[in-house]
């Protein structure tokens, strides 16, 4: 940690105004800073000043101008080195060293340094360092921009602006470009006969079920007798793709033992043998399937 350095360089909120002490000819950055008794100068560097690391790096020679300033401090001098951001007014310690003689003599004695970025306080001492580093230092030129409409006269800007281009076509050629050739339009073959169509094959109908006569007969498929005639008329409904004309179908009520109830019939048939095989294909329905005749 920064004990004595970062209270004497980065928090120190004494009110005290920086002071220039005599001047120190030839230098870049101006006479030494003098603040709460310690004076600070900012070395030259033998090129121009020049930006490493995304900061400029400069040195700095701090001196205790008194024993009590020494003491506070805990040291008599000290040499450190650290990098500026003028962009972002902040600064960052990369090694310092003190001494406890004045002027830099004695043995050197390396000080921890964070190496973070701050922004100094304005009351501390790297605060007027900064403004003094970044004034003299060479500013950045701008990466220059392309104009825009509202930077140029109506003139230049009708110059600049760019094609309008309406979706679906081409942007027009600038100066000195040779236009594009639209694109070629589809060439329509010429139609041939249309093919010929396909002859009809011999399709073989349906025979309908062998137990449909070509006439209607006496032969009744008594398929349901129902307590109700709703529940007989059901019956013949989930029958209704095995019964084709001339078979027809019907409910009729009947008196069974002193029982009302209503019989579900097919009728039509030529013979009992077709009744019967009628009776085969309605099993899943029909539980019970009585074959007789009709009476004349």
């Amino acid at each position: 940690m920064l004990r004595p350095l970062l209270v004497g360089l980065l928090l120190a909120t004494a009110p005290a105004a920086f002071a220039a002490a005599s001047p120190a000819g030839g230098n870049a950055f101006g006479a030494p800073l003098v603040k709460d008794g310690v004076e600070i100068t900012i070395l030259p560097t033998v090129a121009p000043v020049s930006a490493v690391a995304n900061g400029t790096q400069v040195d700095l020679d701090l001196e205790a101008r008194d024993a009590a300033v020494a003491a506070r401090l805990g040291f008599l001098s000290m040499r450190a080195t650290a990098l500026v951001d003028c962009r972002a007014g902040e600064n960052r310690f990369l090694k310092a060293d003190v001494y406890a003689q004045a002027d830099l003599k004695g043995d050197a004695k390396p000080r921890a340094v964070s190496g973070d970025w701050v922004r100094p306080d304005p009351a501390s001492y790297m605060f007027a360092v900064v403004a003094r580093v970044c004034a003299a230092a060479t500013p950045v030129a701008p990466t220059p921009r392309p104009p825009t409409a509202t930077d140029l006269p109506p003139a230049a800007a009708a110059k600049h602006a760019l094609p309008v281009v309406t979706l679906g076509e081409a942007p027009p050629p600038t100066a000195g470009q040779a236009a594009t050739p639209p694109p070629p339009k589809p060439v329509k073959l010429a139609a041939g006969p249309p093919p010929k169509p396909t002859p009809p094959q011999n399709v073989v109908p349906k025979s309908p079920p062998s137990y449909i006569p070509a006439k209607a007969g006496r032969g009744v498929a008594q398929v349901a007798a129902s307590p109700t005639a709703k529940a007989a008329q059901h019956v013949l409904d989930q029958l209704h793709g095995l019964i084709a004309p001339p078979l027809t179908a019907s409910v009729e009520a009947a008196q069974v033992q002193n029982q009302h109830i209503f019989r579900a019939s097919v009728s039509g048939f030529a013979s009992l043998t077709d009744a019967r095989a009628f009776c085969n294909r309605a099993a899943s329905v029909s539980k019970t399937c009585w074959v007789h005749w009709k009476a004349n």
